[in-house]
């Protein structure tokens, strides 16, 4: 077998089923309860492909592109346009283990209900350009007022309290439609 590759068949006494390459180690090993260990990525059918990415985190990968990261942070990140075997691609959804939340690139669009649930803090909405910053919200620090607050300025725009009177420039409404004005 000059310039082959060997490959062994064996069992060994613990009742693994193994398949080992000269010189480079075990590449299958199927242990006596059935579960398999591969060395190397799995390719299913012409082209989709199990295997690790270059920082060693499980990649689900079809033809098309679309590719499901599972990383090493417990992060679940879904990429698209990656083709090629262990090519992500540009990345579309993450959702962060450490605190739950999400970031998305593109448009998110629903055919239901966006819900964001914080009954522990102010659930908020952000909306955010590279010089401005606002949050939608309802301040439970505050008698459970809807707020619309520009964070960049440190200012509550817009207030709505549980009576609907609407404050604009204050976080105390005193009428139907309170407007903040310089000799308030």
């Amino acid at each position: 077998a000059s310039g082959g590759s060997i490959y062994r068949v064996q069992s060994d006494s613990a009742s693994n089923f193994i398949i080992r390459k000269e010189g480079v180690g075990d590449r299958l090993v199927i242990n006596s309860a059935g579960n398999a260990t591969f060395t190397g990525n799995i390719t299913v059918g012409d082209s989709h492909f199990i295997g690790n990415d270059s920082f060693d985190n499980l990649l689900l990968q079809s033809s098309s592109g679309e590719n499901l990261n599972l990383s090493s942070a417990n992060d679940v990140i879904f990429y698209t346009g990656g083709t090629a075997p262990g090519a992500l691609g540009t990345q579309r959804l993450r959702i962060f283990n450490s605190d739950g939340s999400a970031t998305f690139a593109g448009d998110i669009t629903t055919n239901g209900d966006i819900i964001i649930d914080n009954s522990s803090g102010d659930p908020f909405l952000k909306l955010k350009t590279s010089a401005q910053e606002y949050v939608i919200r309802v301040d439970q620090s505050d008698s459970e007022k809807f707020q619309i607050r520009d964070v960049t300025n440190s200012l509550t725009r817009i207030t709505l309290d549980t009576s609907g009177n609407v404050g604009i420039g204050t976080t105390s409404p005193a009428s139907k439609l309170h407007i903040k004005t310089s000799v308030d």
